[in-house]
């Protein structure tokens, strides 16, 4: 039979893990495409074509208010398909767009998106695109975001938290006979 230090440190041990083990094998599950260019990842949002090919969009600075004649560029396998100006309002509408992936600049952002065909996007495809100038949004849980990104720091942290009092509490504790 185990001494219960033992069997409390296997615990501990197993219990760390287990912490450790799924969110890290989820993340290489689902890990972001890489640009082959920057090493940067590569975040394709989906967009839907209106019925009749077009596609609708706004240019807004990052306090959202739209910009006037910004110049937009839709690129594919690196050629410019098409380019376009939004109106006084910052918006934009391009016709007879194929489906496709693209990568749509304007302001001095670049995103990529997959643009689909009426009736055939996913449920989670926005209407349109939104294209915010320099995408130079940020977010207000920086906390979170370092979180996410040190995801095993942020568990071996947690687990030292767990780890240290359970620790303390069986070193003081009597010995057993």
């Amino acid at each position: 039979m185990m001494p219960s230090s033992t069997l409390r440190g296997a615990i501990l041990c197993v219990s760390c893990l287990g912490l450790l083990m799924p969110e890290s094998l989820v993340l290489a599950a689902q890990s972001p495409a890489r640009s082959p260019a920057g090493g940067q990842q590569l975040r394709v949002r989906n967009a839907s074509l209106t019925a009749a090919n077009s596609l609708q969009g706004r240019v807004t600075d990052a306090q959202g208010a739209g910009l006037p004649h910004a110049r937009v560029t839709m690129m594919q396998r690196d050629r410019q398909v098409v380019a376009a100006t939004t109106d006084s309002h910052g918006s934009f509408v391009v016709a007879n767009v194929p489906a496709g992936v693209y990568a749509i600049s304007s302001a001095g952002s670049t995103g990529t998106y997959r643009l689909w065909a009426a009736r055939t996007a996913p449920p989670s495809a926005s209407a349109g695109i939104l294209i915010v100038a320099d995408d130079e949004v940020v977010r207000g849980n920086r906390l979170y975001d370092w979180m996410s990104e040190h995801y095993l720091l942020t568990y071996v942290g947690i687990a030292a938290a767990i780890a240290v009092p359970i620790a303390v509490v069986g070193s003081r504790s009597p010995a057993s006979p």
